[in-house]
């Protein structure tokens, strides 16, 4: 018996809002796609940084007001453009992981004042980076460049795919391809390499996606326990289904709306980060991140109304505003 299901009807109401939105042209040409650095070394940057980007709610750096995902992309967009060692894949398997840990925790305190590291777990995330060293050299000569190559710039290409290839790295072994499809996104955004099947990119399911389309009713929860487990915010044993429902719930977005995937995830993303976290917008008249983070994505005429307002269940029923998204020890978002 399922215990979660696409809603529908819900997803059309969700779907009329998003028509007439424009991306701004001023988030598609951000620092981060566009910063200047060696080929091979910007390459690294995005994978390495995609390869680590799971579970980021502590990262912080006071003094530059950059938080999670924009703390990573400011690190490693400074470390390519430095022709730093971090991102050469034989430096990394000289280091033992100790060392690397060492080098990774100065790159990430929390002010000028405070030099504590923020970027929590770096035994998991540097075991992470080293596999990818470990497998780039059994396979590829440590050049990222034969993996790009051999994948015919396809996304899935009978076993040799970038979906396929990305799969033997231990960061990337989601099922459902998650920071893959962040890793290549980034790839294509930049104008680093074109996808030549991009009917087939994956939706990129992290929390605050989650987060989000539970609130809006874009999902339902049918199964009493789960749904309390969620509004309490317990630790689950499995995430799967609710996440498998959310991937079809953007893929009908998607297709109804005419909105590619990858411009979804920014937009999607950005309302769950800052409208709809700890703070609401439909309730508080104010979001979780100053700026707001749709309010950098969207052109936007005023923000003083959730996009979704009136149609979303959350904004109508207190209820829904009480769902959190799973709660699971993961790497995988």
């Amino acid at each position: 018996m399922e215990q979660v299901r696409i809603n529908i009807s819900q997803i059309e109401g969700i779907t009329e809002r998003l028509k007439n939105i424009k991306i701004k042209d001023s988030y598609k040409n951000r620092e981060f796609i566009t910063f200047d650095s060696r080929r091979d070394k910007k390459i690294i940057a995005y994978l390495f940084c995609a390869a680590i980007c799971h579970q980021t709610q502590n990262l912080i750096n006071r003094d530059k007001n950059l938080i999670g995902w924009n703390y990573l992309e400011y690190v490693f967009s400074s470390l390519a453009k430095s022709n730093s060692k971090l991102l050469d894949i034989e430096y990394i398997n000289n280091k033992t992981t100790d060392e690397l840990i060492i080098e990774f925790q100065k790159l990430f305190p929390e002010s000028k004042d405070n030099s504590q590291c923020t970027l929590d777990n770096l035994p998991e995330r540097i075991g992470l980076l080293k596999n990818i060293g470990e497998v780039l050299q059994e396979r590829y000569n440590s050049q990222i460049e034969e993996l790009l190559s051999k994948s015919e710039m396809r996304l899935f290409n009978n076993g040799n795919g970038l979906y396929e290839l990305l799969n033997d790295f231990e960061a990337f072994q989601d099922p459902l391809k998650k920071k893959s499809t962040l890793f290549i996104k980034l790839l294509f955004q930049s104008g680093i390499i074109c996808i030549l099947d991009s009917e087939n990119f994956e939706p990129l399911m992290d929390y605050h996606m989650q987060r989000l389309l539970l609130r809006t009713a874009s999902i339902d929860v049918l199964d009493n326990k789960l749904e309390k487990m969620l509004k309490n915010k317990e630790l689950l044993n499995s995430d799967l289904e609710v996440r498998e429902k959310c991937v079809d719930a953007i893929r009908l977005i998607s297709k109804l709306s005419g909105i590619s995937i990858l411009d979804l995830d920014d937009i999607f993303w950005a309302i769950g980060r800052s409208c709809c976290n700890n703070k609401i917008l439909c309730r508080d008249r104010q979001c979780s991140k100053n700026p707001c983070t749709l309010t950098l994505v969207l052109y936007l005429e005023t923000h003083d109304h959730c996009i979704f307002e009136e149609v979303c269940l959350g904004s109508l029923n207190i209820n829904y505003q009480e769902f959190w998204e799973p709660k699971v020890k993961t790497y995988y978002y």
